[in-house]
């Protein structure tokens, strides 16, 4: 069966400068997009890492005719880290009408049903980008129907055996890398910009560096930030052009080795803030106030004398972006950068750095206690998944400064020793424990008095002993109950003498008394 018509796509031969060398690419998927064909197709896309499957799969979602084609879209990142759960809440999110109030307490099963339900008989748009296996796709085909309405789903991978294995019938989009003169146009556009040429001089040297990259956009972009940054002139080029030759012949990964290159590069203060990225999941999109929250709560930034902590992270925010080393995500309406993300083979990076200079561990493993009796001088901890807590008492550590939990805390051990992990590291000034619910706020937690970072979830509301905290600087708190009984949460008075807090953010609706008179607060909650 065939689908009426549509009007063939009319391409720009001047697209945005970030899809230099994708035109013909991304004119081929858009037309399988469009096509005539009613049946459900996938079109899958793959290629190596950094070679710009999403970004293709990105300009085509968003296409003007290809978005008013369809009645539904949606866009689900899978990344390593697969969970269905999460998948599955991402992609019931994206869809009008789905109400989203329960959701986290519907089942995997529910939640498929509730997506298949939503997208029957109406034409969509899915993009399922980063798929790393077959389970994968053979777990989340079932929530979409085939109507015979001409639906389509974009898939990227880099594994060409999985992007086959979703559409055996049909060709898959396989990426190449880009030719010399589209290597040296993206280089030069992100240099120089789109109005301005490069000077002669640099021309021979520029094109150098951008054969030496090997057509992968990618590390084009992280070495165009780096000669963004530097002085144009001929020698300092020289210096970049044999610094990439050296690795893309010494280091066995040719991209990750030329995007080390540019790691190498930062000044002291903006290493710290590139490797922190690699505590967050893959694919994970970030709050830009977190990050800053987190920078400056680390102690990596130094106050200038007419600019606030806050304000030198937003700026280093704004290098690394500008470094292409981190990307924007999401900007709010009036410009500022609201989220961003790391592409994840600079998180690969980020990860390996972090590690050979004991920055920071991150593992998936499950087993907390021996994992970090064999890495007690870390600076930082992320955990990835959930975790068993048993006797961690003799734990304990002066060097660790910040632990992130993404998972649930198994928690095995006797009632009086539950959680005296979080009390063995008593300098820590980040503490994130972003999925476990706790049936009371942790004592122990409230002796940790150089924490500066807490984000903390518990139905037994704030204790008075959290301005026991003093040099808290942020504080992230939920109580979920009380957010779907719509009840207020009552917080302690107490907490106005937390002269450093600055951010207090809340899940629930909530009431915080008057300070008393003397209680100098100016500043407090700003």
């Amino acid at each position: 069966m065939r689908l009426g018509s549509p009007s063939r796509p009319s391409f720009n031969a001047n697209l945005e400068n970030d899809v230099v060398g994708l035109d013909d690419d991304l004119e081929k998927v858009i037309e399988r997009l469009l096509g005539y064909s009613s049946e459900r197709e996938v079109v899958a896309i793959t290629g190596m890492g950094g070679i710009g499957k999403t970004t293709l799969a990105k300009k085509a979602y968003d296409y003007p005719q290809v978005r008013s084609r369809f009645d539904v879209h949606a866009w689900v990142t899978v990344s390593r880290e697969y969970g269905m759960r999460r998948l599955l809440l991402s992609l019931v999110r994206c869809i009008p009408g789905m109400t989203t109030d329960k959701l986290v307490e519907k089942t995997e099963d529910q939640l498929a049903e509730s997506l298949y339900r939503k997208l029957k008989d109406r034409r969509y748009l899915i993009v399922i980008d980063d798929i790393w296996s077959t389970k994968v796709w053979d777990d989340v085909i079932r929530c979409f129907p085939d109507d015979d309405n001409g639906s389509r789903i974009i898939l990227t991978s880099r594994l060409k055996d999985v992007a086959a294995y979703a559409n055996p019938d049909s060709p898959l989009h396989e990426m190449g890398v880009l030719s010399l003169d589209d290597s040296w146009k993206l280089l030069s556009i992100k240099v120089f910009g789109v109005n301005d040429l490069c000077p002669s001089e640099l021309e021979d040297i520029g094109k150098q560096i951008a054969e030496r990259c090997g057509g992968l956009p990618l590390a084009i972009l992280v070495v165009a930030g780096h000669l963004s940054k530097i002085s144009r002139r001929r020698e300092s080029w020289i210096i970049v052009a044999k610094t990439v030759n050296s690795v893309v012949a010494n280091d066995p990964d040719k991209c990750l080795g030329v995007l080390g290159m540019s790691y190498n590069y930062l000044s002291n203060h903006l290493r710290p803030c590139f490797l922190s990225m690699g505590a967050f999941p893959e694919d994970f999109e970030i709050k830009a106030r977190t990050l800053i929250q987190v920078w400056v709560a680390e102690g990596f930034l130094k106050a200038e004398r007419v600019k606030s902590l806050e304000k030198v992270a937003e700026e280093c925010l704004e290098d690394l972006i500008s470094r292409n080393l981190i990307m924007i995500r999401k900007r709010r309406f009036n410009g500022e950068i609201r989220s961003c993300g790391i592409h994840d083979l600079l998180r690969d990076l980020s990860l390996r750095e972090a590690q050979k200079e004991k920055f920071l561990h991150v593992t998936s493993t499950r087993y907390v206690s021996n994992f970090l009796a064999q890495r007690n001088e870390g600076r930082g901890f992320s955990f990835l998944s959930n975790i068993s807590l048993n006797d961690s008492s003799e734990l304990s550590s002066h060097v660790t400064r910040s632990m992130f939990f993404w998972g649930k805390l198994l928690i095995s051990a006797p009632p009086h020793r539950q959680i005296s992990l979080f009390a063995s590291f008593k300098h820590i000034r980040v503490l994130a424990i972003f999925s476990h619910m706790f049936p009371a706020f942790p004592a122990e937690i409230t002796q940790l008095t150089h924490l500066r970072y807490l984000w903390i979830q518990s139905n037994g509301g704030l204790p008075a002993s959290v301005s026991h905290l003093y040099n808290l600087q942020t504080l992230v708190f939920q109580q979920p109950e009380l957010y779907y009984m719509h009840k207020t949460l009552i917080l302690p008075r107490d907490i106005w003498n937390m002269t450093q807090l600055r951010r207090l953010r809340l899940l629930s609706g909530n009431y915080l008394s008057k300070p008393k008179r003397s209680t100098t607060t100016d500043d407090v909650l700003g």
